[in-house]
């Protein structure tokens, strides 16, 4: 993996497309398949592309990263167990199915409508399929066959967020002692002089929003232990996401940490088999959790900019917004104005200021670009895959999701930036596993995991079939 990376960061330094794009097929062809998720969360981590003076084709939409997501989606379903696509009942296709068919119905009707549409996809008539093609192969295609796996990658999963989130911390920590950041050089204009009313850190992902999406990710998954890895490991990974939460000074964070630990409680139900001592340790949690919610709400940092002009604008803004999305999706409510156009569409009915007519919202940059029914659908997807997940007792599963859906919904995060679902690819991946369940890494037939609860069903069918009950 090491030199899959280095390889990526070198061409990233050097402006060399070809260099971080023969990193990622090298890491994506030639790593264990096991490593690719985290493979492809550190090739986010460290190739701040979107704010880069690259082709938005590959900067914002088929970035290394994705590819390598891709990559692994494709081999999984190579070589995954022998008829398990024959075998096994997919859960969720009635919300998959028809979602995708909604996405395409309306990437083709998105220049029938409006002249603002046609506009839109004739500038650029590639960004409505790339979006595309990012949405399936970060979410639709992991929350398919992550059903099929054979193998469980959770502690690996969880152990790369650990090591994000130690790096991340590092790096604002740096950055903000000593003013130096190696990777400002390679942002573009915008994102280098981009300045606030305190120090924000934009650390090696070119902006704090992000840098904050991503930490709150990594604080939610590593408060939440799991079995096969060293909880010391994963408090040190929480404390580095920690502070670079606190170094970003994002209001947002605030919310996403507490809807990930709010929601990871849901996943440490605990069944009767459990000791005392799972439960004192899930005591540990919670409490670590509510100090950690407490140090960011209250971080010098984000108190300074909480009383400052410029973060009172900022929220003013984002919440002058809803009212003008809305009347866009009441123009277009049933099939949008297509997949990846909101920011477009957003800033030719509303520009002016110094925002230009940015939509910062993600959830509502998701009900102008596909209309209702889609986002709908989308939502019930989210739900029934967190859901899923708390059955299964996959507690740091849940927090994570909850924080990156959370988060990103403070800025324009899926359409200006839709590589950013590769953080979650991993999370909705585990979700649905069907092997060992994501917390019982250690113990494949432990509580709350879909292994023990087959295993018990084929038992009582033979016990049955035997004439033993």
């Amino acid at each position: 993996m090491g030199v899959s990376l280095a390889m990526a960061v070198y061409g990233l330094f050097t402006s060399s497309l070809l260099a971080m794009f023969a990193g990622a097929l090298c890491g994506g062809l030639l790593l264990p398949r096991r490593a690719l998720p985290a493979t492809a969360l550190w090739l986010l981590i460290l190739l701040p592309l979107n704010f880069t003076n690259l082709p938005q084709g590959v900067s914002s939409y088929l970035t290394p990263a994705v590819v390598v997501i891709a990559i692994w989606m494709m081999r999984v379903a190579l070589g995954g167990r022998k008829g398990a696509l024959q075998r096994m009942r997919i859960r969720g296709l009635p919300v998959i199915l028809p979602l995708l068919g909604m996405l395409i119905v309306s990437a083709l009707l998105s220049t029938g409508h409006s002249d603002t549409a046609v506009h839109v996809f004739s500038n650029n008539p590639g960004r409505t399929p790339a979006w595309i093609a990012v949405f399936a192969i970060c979410v639709l295609l992991p929350t398919v066959f992550g059903q099929l796996s054979d193998e469980d990658l959770w502690p690996t999963v969880q152990a790369a967020f650990a090591g994000i989130g130690i790096f991340l911390g590092a790096v604002a920590v740096i950055d903000f002692v000593f003013h130096f950041n190696p990777w400002i050089d390679v942002l573009n204009r915008d994102a280098r002089e981009a300045t606030w009313s305190v120090f924000r850190a934009k650390t090696t992902l070119g902006h704090p929003l992000i840098t904050a999406t991503v930490a709150s990710v990594a604080l939610g998954v590593c408060i939440f232990p799991a079995g096969g890895i060293r909880r010391r490991l994963l408090w040190v990974g929480a404390f580095g996401a920690l502070v670079a939460l606190m170094l970003s000074a994002s209001r947002g964070a605030v919310f996403a940490v507490g809807s990930a630990a709010f929601l990871g409680v849901f996943g440490l139900r605990p069944a009767e088999r459990h000791s005392l001592t799972d439960n004192r340790g899930r005591l540990v949690t919670l409490v670590a959790a509510g100090t950690l919610l407490t140090a960011i709400a209250f971080s010098p940092l984000l108190t300074r900019r909480a009383g400052s002009s410029e973060g009172a604008d900022s929220g003013a803004y984002r919440f002058n917004v809803f009212s003008d999305a809305l009347k866009l999706v009441e123009e277009r409510p049933l099939l949008g104005f297509g997949p990846g156009t909101s920011n477009t569409i957003f800033a030719e009915h509303y520009a002016g200021g110094d925002r230009v007519g940015r939509l910062e919202n993600s959830a509502l940059q998701l009900l102008v670009s596909v209309g209702i029914p889609a986002s709908l659908l989308c939502l019930l997807g989210l739900i029934l895959v967190m859901l899923v997940a708390i059955k299964g007792a996959r507690a740091g599963v849940v927090a994570g999701i909850g924080a990156f859906v959370v988060s990103i919904t403070g800025y324009n995060a899926l359409e200006a930036n839709p590589a950013i679902l590769v953080i979650v690819a991993p999370l909705l991946y585990c979700a649905v596993l069907p092997v060992g369940g994501a917390e019982g890494a250690g113990d494949p037939a432990g509580p709350g995991s879909d292994r023990f609860v087959a295993i018990d069903l084929r038992e009582s069918i033979s016990a049955h079939k035997t004439g033993k009950r």
